[in-house]
């Protein structure tokens, strides 16, 4: 097997080139200053402090992409930030929600974890052993792809 073969696939723009960025947040960053403009075929890398959120995150891709089917993996999640996503959904930002967050939520947030099955349903949240953080948005024109190591949650962390 040669060496390129082992390499990680790249999206690529049409003529080859990937459009890659990388930024670090400052304490004023905002993710959709950050994150724009948004580009068919980036690849776009960054720190924060936790300036902002995963929610915050394809909230800003919401605005490039327009109403789109979110799915988010966090391993925890809070009330303020579900309610938030609620309200994408309930206006049309979102198309659809799904939310996959890990098995111990349930023990850990029994309140919260119910709040979000009465929100958006039992079909919309999915629990199992994860520690992934990732959102996937997704309509007819777009595909994006974000992984992170941010909960949905804003936590002032380095991210």
């Amino acid at each position: 097997m040669g060496r390129d073969s082992m390499r990680p696939a790249a999206h690529r723009r049409p003529g080859g080139e990937t459009a890659f960025r990388r930024f670090v947040a400052d304490g004023r960053s905002r993710a959709e200053a950050v994150l724009a403009p948004i580009e068919r075929g980036m690849r776009l890398s960054g720190l924060t402090g936790g300036q902002f959120s995963l929610l915050d995150i394809v909230q800003a891709l919401l605005s490039a992409t327009g109403p789109a089917h979110v799915t988010v993996s966090t391993w925890t999640t809070g009330i303020r930030d579900a309610e938030a996503a609620r309200w994408l959904l309930d206006n049309g930002a979102m198309l659809s929600f799904q939310l996959l967050t890990d098995l111990s939520f349930k023990q850990r947030q029994p309140r919260y974890c119910e709040a979000l099955l009465r929100r958006f349903g039992g079909d919309s949240v999915k629990v199992t052993r994860t520690h992934a953080k990732f959102a996937l948005v997704h309509n007819a024109e777009w595909a994006l792809v974000v992984r992170s190591s941010m909960n949905l949650n804003t936590n002032t962390r380095f991210e």
